[in-house]
């Protein structure tokens, strides 16, 4: 495509892909994954479904969160885990991923519907300067008509 026209189009378009935008929706992801992300509340039913799947989480290297952990109103046990450093890596690196790849999805969308809405503008208006050229072909013809009529009838 003409390298002009693109870098034309990208000084008019007005949404354009913003680091410093980006860099604040990950500042904020990470902040939320040190509240949120890195724990993990599981539901048992039963105590011995509980004891037996506590075993192999802190073999796993995950810790159990006292202050997180209770006795359901249905009688059934939450246990809140703090995921392992390997397991909380990857989760965070697949959380920033994911939030890149959104990003960039929504800028190109935005991008995407600027570049419609120029194109159905120009079109718009190519087919208005048609249609008034040829308003204007037709009462040409029209007038040519009618002193033809004239001169007919003289």
């Amino acid at each position: 495509m003409n390298e002009q026209l693109i870098a034309e189009l990208k000084k008019l378009c007005p949404v354009s892909y913003d680091q410093s935008e980006l860099n604040k929706l990950i500042s904020k992801a990470k902040a939320d994954f040190e509240v949120k992300g890195k724990y993990q509340t599981k539901v048992y039913q039963t105590m011995f479904a509980m004891l037996s799947d506590i075993e192999s989480r802190i073999k796993s290297g995950q810790k159990i969160i006292p202050d997180k952990s209770k006795l359901t109103a249905t009688k059934s046990y939450q246990v809140t885990y703090e995921l392992s450093k390997v397991e909380q890596k990857s989760k965070l690196a697949e959380t920033l991923q994911a939030i890149t790849e959104v990003y960039s999805i929504e800028v190109e969308k935005l991008q995407e519907a600027w570049l419609d809405s120029q194109i159905k503008s120009e079109i718009e208006k190519d087919l208005a300067e048609k249609a008034a050229a040829e308003a204007a072909r037709v009462q040409e013809f029209k007038q040519s008509l009618l002193e033809a009529f004239k001169s007919a009838s003289n």
